[in-house]
């Protein structure tokens, strides 16, 4: 056969050069979250918990859930994109981070596959198998590997559970369905999962107010994205950005830029203050070192951003506390 035939073995080893290790949920979905404000351009992302959908004919998607949806676009073509394991499409686009690309691989730290719904009227709703086809063998093959397990029916049952929880026009969106790891999932002889991470009935317990805070925190840090929603049968939350201007991917001749305003819930508020004064600097720096990614032998045509983002809120301890961190979205 002319051309040249996928190794499995290989592609799954690339995943876990990907992972890098253990991941937790908020570099996961830190992730998820950028993805959706840079490759869809959404302006709403929710986290929902499906315990899971007992008639599907699909057995991965009778097992829990987390399901990450958002109103951003989606093309036909974008399902190709999802995919494509090795790249992203930022290469020759410097005002793209990534879309679609190895960020959103980061949910193999959970899953051995995962399944998306493109928004309601358009085409393109499929799953990603990384053990699917190629040189498997059949022993290490799992009755859900078949692509025409994912039904259409299965597509209607899906919906349907998010038009339950979410309000219509979240409910209509893109999302991302990630069926929590199992013991059963793992493969021959040699019980091979892509992750040693494994679902128990305390996972949900990961999920509270400290952690929704924390990702909500990075809203300043988006372009487009402005709230944030949390449907958990432990948890329920809803955090909105209030600002008149947000921080943006800018050109050098832009200079200077500052904003301020509010993160805000029911009960709770984040006040942050933000400035990229030496966004130029950083520019030159990070472009000229030799850490800069390459595409083949010529350097990405992306441009890298710099500033100081401070949140202020309150705290239940008697007294406060001062950290610094990084805050690095590829």
């Amino acid at each position: 056969m002319a051309g040249t035939s996928r190794s499995i073995q290989g592609d799954i080893k690339a995943i876990k050069t990907l992972l890098g290790g253990a991941v937790d949920e908020f570099f996961i979905f830190k992730e998820l979250l950028q993805n959706a404000d840079d490759a869809t351009r959404a302006t709403t992302f929710v986290l929902v918990y499906c315990p899971g959908l007992p008639q599907a004919n699909h057995p991965l998607l009778r097992t829990p859930q987390l399901i990450a949806v958002n109103d951003g676009e989606f093309a036909e073509l974008d399902s190709k994109r999802i995919r494509n394991l090795n790249h992203g499409t930022k290469t020759n686009d410097a005002s793209k981070i990534g879309k679609f690309g190895l960020g959103l691989k980061t949910v193999f730290a959970r899953c051995e596959a995962f399944f998306y719904l493109a928004p309601t009227g358009v085409k393109g709703s499929s799953w990603y198998n990384p053990w699917d086809g190629g040189d498997l063998e059949d022993a290490d093959k799992l009755e859900w590997d078949a692509d025409e397990n994912f039904t259409p029916d299965d597509q209607v049952l899906m919906r349907h559970f998010l038009e339950q929880h979410l309000e219509s026009s979240i409910a209509r969106g893109f999302a991302i369905w990630i069926p929590l790891r199992q013991k059963n999932h793992a493969r021959g002889l040699k019980h091979e999962t892509i992750g040693e991470w494994f679902y128990e009935p305390t996972y949900l317990n990961k999920f509270h107010h400290e952690f929704v805070a924390s990702l909500a925190a990075c809203l300043p840090l988006l372009e487009q994205i402005k709230r944030i929603v949390f449907h958990f049968p432990n948890l329920q939350e809803e955090w909105i950005l209030n600002t008149k201007n947000r921080l943006k991917r800018s050109d050098p001749k832009d200079g200077p830029m500052a904003l301020n305003g509010q993160i805000l819930s029911s009960q709770h508020s984040i006040d942050f203050y933000s400035s990229s004064d030496y966004q130029s600097k950083i520019r030159e720096e990070s472009i000229q070192s030799d850490h800069w990614p390459k595409a083949e032998s010529e350097k990405e045509k992306a441009s890298p951003q710099g500033a100081a983002l401070f949140l202020v809120q309150p705290t239940s301890s008697i007294t406060g506390r001062f950290e610094v961190d990084w805050a690095v979205f590829l």
